[in-house]
């Protein structure tokens, strides 16, 4: 994860320069992490090109391109394609989202309560202190 520190800003005749040092802290993944997010990987490398697939059925049936005609198994066999995308958004939402984890870990909470600050470089922190 990215912080960065000791913000210091040089006022010239026409610009503010705005320095700051930053460094990476590494955060080993948990193992629930590890398997969801390979689980994540797996689902969408199949699911994107199986939904692509099912979609080209159901339009090739639609609209008879091959002579091919709509019919139900068609709709369950395009259904079922679509499944591992369906389960790769499902799935999205029982993962821990990286931040918030990450957030929790000891070395960076002492990183922060020793002045550090989230992201690899401040956003926008040189306009506030010119016009104050």
């Amino acid at each position: 994860m990215g912080l960065h520190g000791d913000s210091q800003v040089r006022h010239y005749v026409v610009v503010a320069r705005e320095s700051w040092t930053r460094t990476d802290v590494e955060v080993p993944r948990c193992r629930r992490c590890r398997v969801g997010h390979t689980l994540e990987l797996v689902l969408l490398v199949v699911g994107i090109p199986a939904f692509l697939w099912g979609a080209g059925l159901v339009i090739d049936g639609a609209f008879g391109l091959a002579g091919a005609t709509l019919g139900p198994g068609k709709v369950v066999l395009a259904v079922g394609f679509a499944l591992p995308l369906a389960a790769y958004f499902g799935l999205r939402g029982w993962l821990p989202r990286p931040r918030r984890s990450v957030r929790r870990h000891p070395k960076v909470a002492a990183r922060l309560d020793d002045g550090w600050r989230y992201g690899r470089a401040p956003l926008h922190q040189w306009d506030k202190r010119i016009f104050d």
